[in-house]
Formats: structure tokens, C-alpha cells, sequence
């Protein structure tokens, strides 16, 4: 029988306190967690993108400065480029971690991972390019969720920025015991 935890206070990933709600992920157990202003950031982009592409592929083909083929392909380019960013925009908005009694799934925007729960074992602080927290399980290399980490575009303090993530870091090793402890008093182990 899984015990339901109540949602945590969220845990700050730093920026003194300000923007409490969107530089923070509150870790609770079978919903999805994840940073508002990482994934609302870079949707931003994703969607300013997508939004210049069609600009620019209706400018071509009705602008006089391309003729016949040219301006067709430059249409089909910006259109494709526009349906890319869309499909980029959509995983940046449902990237996050979820961690339940039927096991851990980490979203990317490229990639996503699943886990039985026994598999994983535990969460620390690391630097992927910039200050992620790290799910180590034992097939392989550890995994990086950028939907939780603090994405800066200079990483000069990626070093520094890894270890404001050590409470959140806590809490999800935290949350994944109470889920294993859970699984193996039901016997689902």
C-alpha cells in the first residue's frame, strides 16, 4: 500500500527566493515534477521560433524576391522547420520526472527514459552542461533531467548551481524509498 505523501513545500532551486512558484519543482509522488520556468522558457523560444518560420515561409512565397521553384522550396523548408519547432515546443511543455508504485518515467525533450522503480537507485546533483539533478539506475550512465536543473546559458557556475539542487536531490531519494518500501510491503517487488 503506497503512502500517500502530501506535496512538499517546493523545494527553492535557487534565484534568492524570487519567482518562488517558477524557479522551484514540488516533488509529490505519482505527478509529474518539473521547473515552470525551464519548461515555460524554453517553450517561449520553441514557439517564437515556430512563429518566425511561418512568417518567413509566407513572406517567401508570396514575396517577388523568389521566383517558381525557388519560392516553393522555400515555403516546404519554412514549413517543415515550423512543424519541427512544434513538435520540440510539445515535449519541452510534457518534459518532467514522475515517480510512482508502476515506476519512474523521466520526460526529455528528445528522449524519454522508463524505469521499474528497483531499478533506480537514487538521485544526486550533477553538471550535464549545466546544474541537473542525475538519476542513477544500474544499466548504464546516469541519466540528466534538465526539466529540474538550472539551465543558464553561460555555465560558469554549473559547479555552484549542482549543489543548490542537493535539497531537491533529498527529497526525490526521499520520495523514491518511501515508493520501493511501498512496492516491497506489497510484494509487487
Amino acid at each position: 500500500m503506497l503512502v500517500v505523501k502530501q506535496p512538499s513545500t517546493p523545494v527553492d532551486s535557487g534565484y534568492m527566493g524570487l519567482f518562488r512558484g517558477l524557479t522551484s519543482a514540488t516533488v509529490a509522488p505519482g505527478v509529474w515534477m518539473r521547473r515552470e520556468s525551464w519548461r515555460l522558457g524554453n517553450a517561449a523560444v520553441a514557439a517564437v521560433f515556430g512563429l518566425f518560420c511561418i512568417a518567413a515561409g509566407v513572406d517567401a512565397s508570396i514575396s517577388g524576391r523568389a521566383t517558381g521553384a525557388n519560392r516553393i522550396g522555400l515555403a516546404v523548408m519554412f514549413a517543415l522547420l515550423a512543424i519541427v519547432s512544434g513538435a520540440v515546443l510539445t515535449r519541452i511543455l510534457r518534459a518532467g520526472l514522475r515517480i510512482a508504485p508502476d515506476g519512474v518515467v523521466m520526460r526529455g525533450v528528445l528522449r524519454t527514459h522508463s524505469f521499474s522503480v528497483y531499478e533506480v537507485t537514487g538521485f544526486a546533483p550533477g553538471v550535464r552542461g549545466s546544474a541537473v539533478p542525475l538519476l542513477d539506475h544500474h544499466h548504464g550512465q546516469p541519466v540528466g533531467m534538465f526539466a529540474l536543473g538550472r539551465t543558464r546559458l553561460l555555465s560558469s557556475r554549473a559547479g555552484a548551481d549542482a549543489q543548490r539542487l542537493q535539497p531537491l536531490c533529498h527529497e526525490l531519494n526521499t520520495l523514491l524509498a518511501t515508493t520501493q518500501a511501498s512496492q516491497s510491503a506489497t510484494g509487487f517487488a
